[in-house]
């Protein structure tokens, strides 16, 4: 039941999608991370509110902004399959496992205040011999069930979506670069698939300003975004690689960030991440878009 949404503090996430943030605070400790629009909005709560350090009130608020932000992402994406539900979700899932251990990239005001509260209640279990990341790490091991067992609540079949456990042991930066690439191949697609409705427009001898010329340019400027987006976040994933920070990792060792991409996101698994993929016209209609530019 969202009826009480507001009042939580949690607000129905927008149609409009935002942009992927690559040029935030965070850049200054972690240069080339992108912040999905997704994370930009995880439901938190008022968690300003949780001061007392009461381990009880702080599970509740937790599995509070657990539910609603489940509800709130189905909701949203109600368009989606239930396998691409299943990883919207798990990707929240595993932002909010980040936050309660501390490894969260952001750290922003709220996800500050959840930590915050966690040492809280950190010192009124007086556990202060172990250091604050141990606690915090055992915590959300004891913890991490329910979480799951409430946001997986929303899937029709929720056996189907068995993963969550080892996706959210995954560093976070690699999580969100899978996402980008989710997002990425999966809006190309339609804008290539958009221009289709314009091919009669584009073959007449003068390129109709409304319609080819606008299309070609609004198609130009968003995949210069995308590969400058793409290219920083390559250039974080080679450095983390080289300096062996995901030697533990299978799934990455001795792969550079194209293979990565490929493999791991079913969107891009048929897209071949060289310099065509980023040309300002999709191949196909790029004698269109030439034509327009004259």
């Amino acid at each position: 039941n969202v009826n009480d949404l507001r009042g939580f503090g949690c607000n129905y996430k927008s149609n409009n999608e935002k942009s992927w943030n690559c040029t935030g605070t965070f850049t200054n400790k972690f240069p080339g991370t992108c912040e999905p629009p997704r994370r930009q909005t995880l439901c938190l709560g008022r968690t300003y509110l949780l001061h007392r350090g009461h381990e009880e009130d702080y599970k509740e608020h937790l599995l509070g902004a657990s539910i609603y932000e489940a509800q709130l992402l189905k909701y949203k994406y109600k368009e989606k399959d239930e396998n691409a539900l299943c990883s919207i979700i798990q990707n929240s899932y595993a932002d909010l496992a980040d936050i309660i251990k501390g490894s969260d990239i952001i750290k922003d005001y709220y996800g500050k205040k959840m930590e915050e509260n966690l040492n809280k209640v950190n010192k009124d279990k007086k556990r202060n011999e172990e250091s604050l990341k141990i606690f915090r790490e055992k915590w959300w091991d004891e913890n991490r069930e329910n979480v799951w067992k409430v946001m997986s609540a929303v899937l029709k079949n929720k056996e189907t979506c068995k993963d969550y456990d080892k996706f959210q042991k995954i560093p976070q930066f690699l999580r969100w670069f899978k996402e980008w690439g989710d997002d990425f191949c999966e809006k190309r697609k339609e804008k290539i698939y958009s221009f289709e409705s314009f091919k009669v427009e584009c073959k007449k001898k003068d390129c109709d300003e409304n319609t080819c010329k606008n299309k070609c340019s609004e198609y130009k400027k968003w995949i210069d975004l995308k590969k400058s987006e793409y290219e920083k976040q390559v250039d974080k994933y080679t450095k983390d690689k080289n300096k062996k920070m995901y030697d533990n990792i299978d799934e990455v060792k001795n792969k550079e960030a194209n293979v990565y991409l490929k493999e791991k996101s079913k969107e891009c698994k048929d897209v071949n991440f060289d310099d065509k993929i980023f040309n300002e016209s999709p191949n196909e209609y790029e004698d269109m878009c030439k034509k327009c530019d004259e």
